[in-house]
């Protein structure tokens, strides 16, 4: 069975329609009959090596979260004695939010606690 019987046209005229294609179409990249593409999709910086670079960023990104997690100890703290406040504010507060808070000091503390545990290990 050929390619004419397949297709109903051979092979070779749908090859040679494949040709007409607009000037400015088939010369866009093409250097004569090739197209020029990079080895590699981006130029890799040569003062720094990538498993420098990562390490770089490793470094940063480790940083940076100690940062922030001093920064939730922080707000833990806070909160923490708000509620302690709210806690013992009396009367002034209704009885449902005395007691959230109430409640909610002991879990904050241990919250904190727990974090800055977490984080003496890690350092």
């Amino acid at each position: 069975m050929n390619s004419q019987d397949l297709f109903g046209a051979s092979a070779r005229n749908w090859q040679a329609d494949c040709r007409i294609v607009p000037s400015r179409i088939k010369s866009a990249g093409v250097e004569g009959n090739r197209t020029e593409m990079p080895i590699t999709p981006f130029k890799l910086d040569d003062s720094e090596h990538f498993a420098q670079k990562t390490l770089r960023l490793r470094h940063e990104a480790q940083a940076n979260a100690r940062e922030h997690t001093a920064a939730f100890i922080e707000a833990l703290t806070q909160v923490e004695a708000l509620a302690a406040a709210i806690a013992a504010g009396g009367e002034a507060y209704s009885v449902g939010v005395r007691e959230t808070a109430r409640a909610l000091a002991p879990d904050l503390e241990g919250a904190r606690l727990n974090v800055t545990s977490i984080l003496a290990r890690a350092a």
